[in-house]
């Protein structure tokens, strides 16, 4: 049973972007509002509109950085209580849909739709929301200076 709005973020270059067509198609028709997001600050607007709006559920389709981006957006207008965030592995790690035991694409589609829920530890550092891991110092800049190609 659907209870309140339910939307997906989906970003379609993430991991071997090969997955927007089909993931949106079935999300459309387990009654989710697909939206696709076109830059990092994009995926950050689109969270920051799903808590506005009072959506439900949001499923996020994408990696790590799809994941944390629209956590960010959530968590800046004070919805993080109010929403259930779902995953839709398509990046490259998919450190949190792993940790979390989603499986793969069609196993989160499944998950978003009728799974259960359960809560997960959400960590802020300098107002920034995170899931799964934060790094700071030497490893960060290596991180960030690194090409997206490797």
């Amino acid at each position: 049973m659907q209870v309140g709005s339910r939307r997906c973020v989906l970003n379609p270059q993430s991991g071997t972007a090969d997955h927007a067509d089909y993931v949106g198609r079935l999300m459309g028709a387990r009654g989710f509002a697909v939206d696709e997001t076109e830059s990092k600050a994009h995926a950050i607007e689109l969270g920051r509109e799903a808590g506005r709006d009072g959506v439900s559920t949001l499923a996020v389709c994408g990696g790590d950085g799809t994941v944390n981006d629209v956590l960010k957006g959530v968590y800046e207008v004070g919805a993080v209580e109010e929403i259930t965030l779902a995953v839709v592995p398509t990046g490259t790690a998919n450190l949190l849909a792993g940790t979390i035991g989603i499986r793969g694409v069609d196993h989160g589609i499944e998950v978003a739709d009728t799974g259960t829920v359960r809560g997960v530890d959400l960590g802020v550092a300098a107002d920034h929301p995170f899931v799964v891991s934060a790094i700071a110092g030497l490893p960060a800049d290596a991180s960030t200076a690194t090409s997206d190609a490797l």
